[in-house]
């Protein structure tokens, strides 16, 4: 399931709908880089960094404005969607470091902890209900 899926599935007004599509195709079609990118960087671009020669500068999208992208990016099942897959990436880059590391390097436990503390983000912004309930305590005749 995508950020089209997701739209689809909202009940927006029929405008609102549209536009957030397109939105949403823009943002399926560059992940995982639009994963970590803000409002004005999906709209007008990320340059190149003359510091990191392998950071490839994302262009932005013409025709979107920083304003929608962050109603995009606001939008509640939108931003779970992405913290979700964000924290889901970070585990596996944990884990890929901790392999590379091996077994004895102290550094090791940090990246245990980043993974365990993913996992815990992943499960702790699953939405919760609480129903609250009274009763009435009973009258004395």
């Amino acid at each position: 399931m995508g950020a089209v899926d997701i739209i689809r599935e909202m009940s927006l007004e029929r405008i609102e709908k549209e536009i957030f599509l397109g939105y949403a195709q823009i943002y399926d079609r560059d992940q995982p880089e639009t994963f970590y990118l803000n409002y004005y960087e999906l709209a007008w671009g990320v340059p190149k960094d003359p510091y990191n020669d392998r950071h490839e500068p994302y262009p932005g999208n013409p025709n979107t404005t920083h304003e929608m992208w962050e109603k995009f990016l606001d939008l509640p099942e939108i931003y779970r969607y992405r913290t979700s897959k964000i924290a889901k990436l970070a585990e596996m880059d944990a884990s890929k470091a901790i392999k590379a590391l091996g077994a004895n390097s102290d550094n090791v436990s940090a990246l245990k902890e980043i993974v365990k503390t993913s996992k815990a983000m992943q499960g702790g912004k699953q939405q919760q209900t609480v129903i609250l309930s009274y009763v009435k305590p009973k009258e004395r005749v």
